[in-house]
């Protein structure tokens, strides 16, 4: 959080800016939202975790060694056609040249740090109240992949106070990898609009 509070310092001063968090991403974008309030137009949580089932696969990592976990990291970065297969998603070359950069972005060390972290802050009681703080000062906007809605535990609170709810079609859960087009207009449309109140896109 405080490095995403270093990046916007340096590249946006002085400005409020509208948060994207995608998966555990959400997590950390809500965290951010709830502490620096003053800084936050909107947040767009694409799939992000609300509950310790969400994070299911941080909860995975998390228990790892850290040779497990860079043995994990190596073989996906060997192969992302396959990492991409296990994920449900069409190994296409714009996608697995994607799925490279992403795997390639971190270490396998702030990897295991992110999980670990993620699975300490959802797993207490007191992150349901941090989230409806923010829903309360903030628009929040919910996007899923209309494939793995149905995975997302969104409690039904969260879904009447949002300031929208958006299921992009024939994408699942890696929503910007399979439908980068459908996700990007997602994305315009509501930072053109961020505090639009209960609209459905589709």
């Amino acid at each position: 959080m405080e490095y995403v509070r270093t990046i916007l310092d340096n590249g946006a001063p002085n400005t409020r800016v509208h948060l994207v968090g995608h998966s555990v991403g959400g997590v950390i974008a809500a965290s951010f939202a709830h502490r620096y309030p003053g800084r936050v137009e909107s947040f767009v949580n694409v799939e992000g975790n609300f509950t310790l089932a969400d994070a299911f696969w941080s909860a995975q990592v998390s228990t790892k060694t850290p040779d497990q976990v860079n043995e994990m990291l190596e073989a996906d970065r060997a192969d992302p056609a396959r990492w991409l297969r296990e994920s449900g998603i069409e190994s296409t070359g714009d996608r697995i040249r994607s799925a490279a950069e992403a795997l390639a972005y971190q270490p396998a060390s702030t990897i295991q740090a992110t999980a670990r972290a993620v699975v300490e802050y959802t797993g207490v009681p007191s992150y349901e109240q941090v989230l409806h703080e923010v829903f309360e000062r903030t628009p929040v906007h919910l996007v899923a992949g209309a494939r793995s809605r149905a995975g997302w535990n969104v409690p039904e609170w969260a879904l009447t106070a949002a300031a929208s709810y958006t299921e992009v079609p024939d994408a699942g859960h890696m929503v910007m990898l399979e439908a980068p087009d459908s996700f990007g207009k997602v994305l315009a449309e509501l930072i053109a609009d961020p505090r639009r109140i209960n609209a459905a896109l589709h």
